[in-house]
């Protein structure tokens, strides 16, 4: 599955993320991950389930040996949807509008903290 998704947050602040298959490699930038469960719908639509949420310094690396591997294999993690955006605080809110919305399955690290 590749395109642009829309995930809306607890507020209704609705978020743009490209997605691309589970295990493609990301680019090198700041940014937020939804990882999700994805299949087609009756009317052949896509519907994600979002399973871990979460940011990065660096995308590229950030699936790198996941804390929450075995929680996602478990879920049938199939998709990763990410936007990249460069400021800690705006990734810091995106995050747990996401968060408090979705109530992800799996808790992704978060490590953009400290910055």
């Amino acid at each position: 599955m590749r395109g642009l998704l829309t995930i809306a947050g607890h507020s209704g602040q609705e978020y743009q993320f490209l997605a691309r298959p589970f295990g493609e490699s990301l680019p090198e930038s700041p940014g937020v991950y939804v990882i999700t469960h994805a299949k087609r719908g009756e009317n052949g639509e896509w519907l994600h389930t979002p399973l871990c949420i979460g940011r990065a310094e660096n995308l590229s690396r950030a699936l790198h040996a996941h804390p929450e591997s075995q929680c996602l294999d478990h879920q049938d993690a199939n998709v990763i949807c990410f936007r990249i955006e460069h400021s800690a605080e705006y990734q810091a809110r995106v995050v747990r509008d996401l968060v408090e919305q979705h109530q992800p399955r799996c808790q992704c690290g978060d490590e953009g903290a400290g910055e």
